[in-house]
């Protein structure tokens, strides 16, 4: 049930005729087209127009003067519904006249009573309405003072009369206040003080094919009792970009569970999710678990290799799987936490295999690319359609060594930054020049720790007006290949040897040097800390 304005939890005539079913006999229920709109009962008048918001009420003697009786709303008749009467798409619910036990939420008297007034009838139609709004604004109040889901499953326990509990994508539990005999004993996770799912049941669903085919579902289902020893009634909880978040469970211990409840547990649901999303995200509220090991991992806390395994085997990843990391950053959205935190839920609903979480105000994202191997093309969409802009680390196999990669993603993302440049995405490789250089002058300027045939060089060529660095710069870093060289140079090769020539009798430097492992390495590192110092 997709309904965004949560302040009145609506009845279906369906959910009125079981209820009602639950203190009258013989109750018959023709269903019609009507929808979960029902939020009070009013007497069926013929002058008026039926409006969906209400399920009307006649006995058997109004009826016998209705000219025709309406195609379509909700209604409640006493006693016998004539056979020619044609109900269109109208939803009927029959009650015939009977004895009844009264009980607080019916009648103003209470013991046995003879059903013959349409009066009782309303009465017992107020009743169902109240108990239903009553438990509605229990948690509207709830959720207008910001409480927690713990709340929500509370105050919901005696509506439903069975415990619940809600977890997260990974079966870590974000809620579980009443726990009863029979449900899942929970193992506490030693990271995050979380409870979470036992390995053995994770296992189990694993190689189950309902609890697969439950992971697809939208609407309110049962799981049956086949694996458990009883029926679970379940709705999964989806973000707004169509990113599964977890569920809720209502556990079938105490109370058989009615089919009506659907609905009510899609109410329930509604507003855990806009819980979860309205106050921030999981990890602020309850803590994702997968979040705080990837955190854990980033600032270089100790775990051990088992509960890593164990953790990411969660999500169907392996430890030695294939990864990227990257770190993004909006302008627009800087400030804007609960913006990124969208940014989060959409980006890991459309790229495969992706994990985002929030750190120091960046998106941080963790991409199994033995599981999207081809990720880019989605990535480079979503950050142009979103203004992210975005660093990536090289590929790693070592879901342990994260943080180093993360500071790869840092380092590309910062050096993009500087430049002001407007790239999507800047990698690591690309910038890891630069950063060698940058922390190569840490203690020394450039200019003493290039090769000293290049200044010498510059200075030569300003006092002469010639360009013999420029010419060793093209000539070394294209490979001593004088064809190439020639050609950036746009000179004959003549001339180049004759220039190559002259660097030798200034500086010493001859072909055979310049070949020599080291001395080359050496110069090409000089070349690029030279153009660092000149910009």
């Amino acid at each position: 049930m997709e309904n965004r304005n949560r302040t009145v939890f609506h009845l279906s005539p369906g959910i009125l005729a079981e209820d009602l079913g639950r203190v009258l006999k013989g109750i018959s229920f023709i269903p019609g087209d009507n929808r979960q709109t029902l939020e009070d009962v009013r007497f069926y008048s013929e002058q008026q127009r039926p409006e969906e918001r209400y399920v009307y009420l006649l006995d058997e003697q109004q009826m016998n003067t209705v000219k025709k009786f309406p195609s379509e709303g909700a209604y409640v008749v006493l006693g016998k519904l004539p056979d020619d009467v044609k109900t269109g798409r109208a939803s009927v619910i029959t009650v015939p006249c009977q004895v009844y036990t009264a009980t607080g939420g019916g009648p103003e008297q209470s013991g046995e009573q003879l059903l013959s007034d349409i009066r009782t009838v309303f009465n017992l139609c107020l009743g169902v309405f109240h108990r239903h709004r009553e438990w509605a604004s229990k948690l509207q109040e709830i959720v207008l003072h910001r409480g927690s889901i713990d709340e929500l499953c509370t105050v919901s326990y005696e509506y439903f009369g069975n415990p619940m509990f809600v977890h997260d994508p990974q079966l870590y539990i974000l809620s579980c206040p009443i726990w009863k005999e029979g449900m899942v004993n929970w193992e506490r996770d030693e990271l995050t003080g979380t409870l979470a799912a036992p390995a053995e049941l994770l296992s189990e669903f694993q190689l189950d094919s309902e609890y697969q085919n439950t992971l697809r579902t939208s609407e309110a289902q049962f799981f049956s009792a086949d694996l458990r020893g009883h029926r679970d009634l379940y709705v999964n909880l989806w973000n707004e970009y169509g990113g599964y978040m977890g569920r809720l469970v209502i556990v079938e211990l105490e109370k058989p569970i009615r089919e009506g409840q659907k609905q009510a547990a899609e109410y329930l649901a509604g507003l855990i999710r806009d819980v979860l999303l309205g106050y921030g995200n999981l990890q602020e509220v309850h803590g994702r678990a997968f979040d705080r090991l990837i955190e854990n991992l980033l600032t270089g806390e100790q775990i051990s290799d088992e509960a890593v395994a164990d953790r990411i085997r969660k999500l169907g990843w392996q430890v030695q799987d294939s990864y990227t990391c990257l770190v993004l950053y909006s302008e627009t959205n800087a400030e804007g936490h609960f913006s990124n935190i969208s940014f989060c839920n959409y980006l890991e609903s459309v790229i495969q295999g992706s994990h985002a979480l929030l750190l120091d105000e960046r998106v941080v994202v963790l991409i199994n690319t033995r599981v999207n191997p081809d990720f880019h093309p989605a990535m480079i969409e979503v950050l142009r359609d979103n203004l992210y802009m975005a660093g990536i680390s090289n590929g790693f196999s070592d879901l342990l060594q994260i943080r180093f990669y993360y500071r790869q993603a840092q380092i590309a993302l910062n050096s993009c930054l500087a430049r002001k440049e407007i790239k999507w995405y800047t990698a690591f490789s690309a910038v890891a020049s630069e950063y060698i250089l940058s922390h190569a002058a840490r203690e020394l300027p450039p200019e003493y720790i290039c090769d000293p045939v290049l200044p010498f060089l510059d200075r030569y060529d300003s006092a002469n007006g010639t360009e013999l660095l420029k010419t060793l710069r093209t000539y070394v870093l294209s490979e001593r290949n004088t064809v190439q060289a020639s050609r950036a140079l746009y000179i004959g090769r003549s001339t180049l040897f004759y220039r190559l020539r002259t660097i030798t009798e200034l500086t010493g430097l001859d072909g055979e040097r310049m070949a020599e492992p080291e001395r080359n390495l050496y110069l090409r590192i000089s070349f690029f800390l030279w153009d660092h110092l000149r910009q």
